[in-house]
C-alpha cells in the first residue's frame, strides 16, 4: 500500500495516492511526506532527479517525477497552463492518458483560456474522468466565465467535494455565490479558503524546516481540528511529541484516541427552510471542553451533486457535546447545548430542537 501511494504520487495522480495514504493514516503507520501529500491534493509531490528532496522525511524516497502527468502538474502548480496543454495533448488525443491525466488537461485549457482545446476535451472525456475533482474544476471554472452561475455553483461543489484542499475552486465559489446575491454563503467560503490557506502556510513551514519546526506542527494540529481532519491531527500530534522527545506514554494515548476515533462519528444532518433545502455552505461548529471543530456542507443532493447532506465529526471518548453551533447561509444561526454524542442529529433550520435519527454505538 504505502509503496503504490508513493508511486502514483510520483506519477501525479495525486487524489489516487491520498486513497491508500489514507489507509496508511487508519493504521497509524504514516511518515511525515505522506501527511505532507494530504495537506494540498493538486499540488506536486515532486523533486527534481538533479536534486536532493528538500524535506528531510523524503530523503530516503525521493519524489523524482515518474511519466509526463508528473511533469505536467508541476508544470500547472508553476501556472504555465498551456505547457500543461502541450505536454498532456498527444496522451489525450491518442486515448493512451489516464483519466487523471485527462482531467487536468481539461482545467488547464480553462486556465489558459484555450476554448478550443476545452471544447474538444469536452469530447475526450468519460465516466472515469468525471469521477475527478480536476474535471469538475474544469467543468465549473468554464460554466463561471460563460455566466452560468447557479451550475457552476453546483460544479465547483463537485470538485470541492471530491478534493476538499481545492482553493481555486473556492474562490471561484465564492465568486459565483456573491453574483447570486448569496453573500452569507460566499463569506463561508472565504472563511474556508482562508482555513485552508493557512494550513498550506504552515505545511511548507514545516516541510522546509530542519530540524522539524514543532511549533508550526502544533499550529497544524491546531488548524487540522479546526477544519474537521481530527485523524490527520492527531497523526501531526504524534510526529510533535515523537520530535519533542515525550514519554512513551504520551505515544500511546495518541494511539488509543485514533483507534477510537475510528471506531465513533458524530455526523449531523442539515435540512435547511430559509436557506436552500440541501443546506449547501452551512457550517457547523462543535465544542467539548477546550476543543472546537468545524465542519461544512459542500455538496449535497440535486443536479450535478452525489452526497447526503451531512457533517461528521469523530469526538473520541467524549461524554457529553457542550455547544453544537449552525450557521445557516440564509444568515440565521442556532445553537444547541448539552447533547449526547454517538448520534446521528437531524437538525432543521428554524426548529427549536434537533431530532436524533439514530444511534451509533461506540
Amino acid at each position: 500500500m504505502r509503496q503504490l501511494a508513493y508511486i502514483l504520487n510520483r506519477q501525479g495522480r495525486r487524489l489516487e495516492a491520498a486513497y491508500f495514504v489514507r489507509e496508511l493514516c487508519k493504521q497509524g503507520n504514516i511518515r511525515q511526506d505522506e501527511l505532507h501529500s494530504l495537506v494540498s491534493l493538486g499540488d506536486a509531490m515532486y523533486d527534481a532527479p538533479t536534486e536532493s528532496p528538500k524535506d528531510a522525511a523524503a530523503q530516503q524516497n525521493p519524489y523524482w517525477p515518474i511519466g509526463v502527468l508528473a511533469e505536467a502538474r508541476k508544470q500547472f502548480n508553476e501556472q504555465d497552463f498551456q505547457k500543461v496543454v502541450t505536454l498532456l495533448h498527444p496522451a489525450v488525443a491518442d486515448q493512451t492518458a489516464s483519466p487523471a491525466a485527462v482531467a487536468l488537461y481539461g482545467r488547464a485549457a480553462v486556465e489558459s483560456q484555450n476554448t478550443a482545446a476545452f471544447q474538444w476535451w469536452l469530447s475526450q472525456t468519460d465516466d472515469q474522468t468525471r469521477e475527478l475533482s480536476d474535471y469538475w474544476a474544469a467543468v465549473g471554472a468554464h460554466l463561471l466565465d460563460e455566466r452560468r452561475f447557479e451550475e457552476a455553483t453546483r460544479a465547483l461543489a463537485e470538485a470541492i467535494d471530491r478534493d476538499p484542499t481545492d482553493l481555486a475552486s473556492m474562490s471561484r465559489i465564492r465568486k459565483s455565490l456573491a453574483t447570486l446575491g448569496k453573500d452569507d454563503m460566499a463569506k463561508l467560503w472565504v472563511d474556508r479558503w482562508t482555513a485552508v490557506y493557512d494550513l498550506v502556510v504552515a505545511n511548507n513551514r514545516v516541510s522546509s524546516s530542519q530540524p522539524p519546526n514543532t511549533d508550526a506542527i502544533a499550529e497544524m494540529v491546531a488548524m487540522m481540528s479546526g477544519l474537521d481532519r481530527p485523524l490527520e491531527a492527531l497523526l501531526w500530534k504524534s510526529l510533535q511529541i515523537h520530535y519533542e522527545h515525550a514519554p512513551r506514554s504520551e505515544m500511546e494515548a495518541l494511539n488509543a484516541q485514533r483507534k477510537t476515533l475510528l471506531a465513533s462519528g458524530q455526523p449531523f444532518q442539515l435540512v435547511g427552510t430559509d436557506t436552500e433545502r440541501d443546506s449547501i455552505g452551512a457550517k457547523v461548529s462543535v465544542i467539548c471542553g477546550q476543543t472546537k471543530w468545524n465542519g461544512w456542507v459542500i455538496a449535497g443532493d440535486g443536479y450535478l451533486c452525489r452526497n447526503e447532506n451531512v457533517v461528521s465529526f469523530g469526538l473520541g471518548q467524549t461524554e457529553t457535546i457542550d455547544k453544537i453551533t449552525v450557521d445557516w447561509p440564509s444568515g440565521s444561526q442556532q445553537v444547541f447545548e448539552n447533547l449526547q454524542p454517538d448520534r446521528r442529529l437531524l437538525i432543521t433550520e428554524n426548529e427549536a430542537e434537533p431530532f436524533t435519527l439514530f444511534e451509533t454505538p461506540r
